[in-house]
């Protein structure tokens, strides 16, 4: 069978290329969650291995502050995250004009290596939008001999915005 779009020669590679990923092992979070607003100022990304760093991650972006008796912000929790089986990597973007959020597009290991690939949310509101967003996103792993590195598209490859050492 011949796709008309491609020659021949491409068509094998694509074939080669497709049972070379079926035998790639996958690589997924547990979760992930992401969106447009955060209360954390700038941009960074941030390993949580334990619930401690994590509860200080989700509280600056959700600011749960005290001030004596008085509680300030939002008051839901952390959500809970069993860290003997996983860690939380948080990314925060700073102000960025059209990006609403981050969705997940494919995980592999190949050797000692893990990649997670996530893409950008574009927003379909006008460019001159009042408010700027401020995209981020929580994904929870699990805990992995390998090597995660969390990669983006970026022209016609794609960049590691942040490696994760072994966990386990």
């Amino acid at each position: 069978m011949i796709i008309p779009s491609i020659g021949v020669s491409n068509y094998v590679d694509l074939l080669v290329a497709q049972e070379v990923l079926s035998k790639v092992e996958k690589f997924a979070p547990v979760t992930a969650d992401s969106g447009s607003e955060t209360w954390f100022d700038g941009s960074g990304t941030f390993l949580c291995g334990d619930a401690a760093t994590w509860n200080q991650v989700w509280n600056t972006h959700i600011r749960n502050e005290s001030i004596g008796n008085a509680r300030l912000g939002n008051l839901n929790p952390a959500p809970p995250v069993d860290f003997k089986k996983n860690v939380v990597v948080a990314l925060f973007a700073g102000p960025t004009r059209g990006i609403v959020g981050y969705r997940v597009l494919n995980g592999f290991v190949l050797g000692k290596e893990a990649f997670l690939r996530i893409a950008p949310v574009m927003s379909n509101a006008p460019v001159a939008q009042v408010a700027v967003p401020r995209p981020w996103a929580f994904l929870v792993l699990p805990r992995t001999k390998a090597n995660v590195s969390i990669q983006m598209p970026q022209g016609r490859g794609w960049n590691t915005v942040m490696k994760v050492p072994p966990s386990l």
